[in-house]
């Protein structure tokens, strides 16, 4: 088993997560967008990165910042990938950091987001919800038992579903958060 009690907002430090912001540049009201993993052709993390580009395509004004926390063999082809689409001021490649760290991301970020449709237990989605972050995934059966849509997540098919979704996640209420993270 895994203990998910790590991954409660007690163990979340307020303080650092304001530094950390301020030295990357994060304003008080800037979404924040989270990818965490294995950088790996497998892990579809190209299919976030091309999906967020037509959220900010539609959105051009929008406050928002994607971090991308991991590492791997495919890093270098998701750095020039977010050259190429024209959004690389939006992204922040973290590379790999401590699993005890791996919280104080979560909580961080407004959306937890994976393309992967090669998971088999989907730890990454179940930390996220555990955190109390609000999961944005590629729809594949493997997650049917772990995220209901629109009741403890959200799942995307394609890019326009996704900037659907994200729009949806990132208007809720309060309320509605607290539905979802409760639930």
């Amino acid at each position: 088993g895994i203990d998910f009690s790590i991954f409660e907002d007690k163990h979340f430090d307020k303080e650092k997560a304001k530094a950390f912001k301020q030295e990357h540049g994060i304003g008080e009201n800037t979404k924040v967008i989270l990818l965490l993993g294995r950088l790996a052709k497998e892990k579809s993390m190209d299919v976030s990165i091309s999906s967020f580009a037509c959220y900010l395509k539609k959105h051009p004004e929008a406050d928002i910042k994607m971090l991308v926390v991991g590492e791997g063999p495919g890093r270098s082809e998701l750095e020039l990938l977010s050259h190429e689409l024209h959004i690389s001021q939006y992204i922040e490649f973290l590379g790999s950091v401590p699993g005890s760290e791996v919280n104080f991301y979560y909580h961080l970020a407004d959306v937890y987001t994976s393309a992967s449709i090669t998971e088999t237990q989907g730890l990454t989605f179940m930390e996220s919800m555990a955190s109390g972050t609000i999961v944005l995934a590629r729809y594949d059966d493997n997650l049917t038992g772990t995220i209901i849509d629109d009741e403890t997540g959200f799942f995307f098919t394609d890019e326009n579903s996704f900037v659907e979704k994200l729009d949806k996640v990132l208007n809720l209420s309060d309320k509605e958060k607290e539905r979802i993270v409760n639930n």
